[in-house]
């Protein structure tokens, strides 16, 4: 029974009613909207409503436990939602948060650090940049994970080429491509 129910959507009748579930929920209990947005599920939503699915994320997360284990990963749906939106004031916010309040060795730190980076990039604050860009990359090395390693090596080139460093940018591809084989 339990492998049927996961192939099958749900019914229209039965959508309404785990709608109203939720609905209700998420008046009573904060912490369950919190849970929803830190699934995956919660994503596709993401790119389907970018504006609805940041307007319900970022609430959920304001009216969220600060103890809440959700927490985390709800900062980032709202973070991906925000920056669908252009809302770059709060996924800001949201990076320098985990930054503060995560551990240097997670991945979390390092995502955020590197989100930054990606941020400024598109300000064109190269400065900025390089920084958040670089202290990933070095966290990245420092404990070890050499996809992140390579991602950041990405965004470093992609930062020269936009530079009109194009040399420094093709040898910095070539390295990135070497480090995800």
């Amino acid at each position: 029974i339990k492998a049927e129910h996961q192939k099958r959507s749900l019914t229209v009748p039965e959508q309404e009613i785990v709608a109203s579930t939720v609905e209700r929920a998420f008046i009573s209990d904060p912490s369950l909207a919190l849970a929803i947005i830190a699934s995956p599920a919660f994503r596709a939503e993401v790119f389907r409503r970018p504006r609805e699915a940041f307007r319900f994320a970022a609430e959920a997360l304001d009216s969220s436990r600060e103890d809440d284990p959700n927490r985390v990963k709800a900062m980032w749906a709202v973070l991906w939602a925000g920056l669908s939106v252009n809302d770059h004031d709060r996924t800001q916010s949201i990076c320098q948060w985990l930054i503060e309040n995560t551990e240097e060795s997670s991945q979390d730190h390092r995502f955020a650090a590197l989100q930054l980076g990606f941020m400024n990039f598109e300000r064109r604050n190269w400065p900025e940049a390089h920084r958040w860009t670089n202290l990933a990359k070095d966290l990245a090395t420092k404990y070890g994970v050499a996809y992140d390693q390579a991602v950041c090596q990405v965004q470093i080139a992609s930062l020269a080429w936009h530079e009109g460093y194009f040399d420094q940018a093709e040898q910095g591809y070539l390295e990135a491509m070497v480090q995800f084989q």
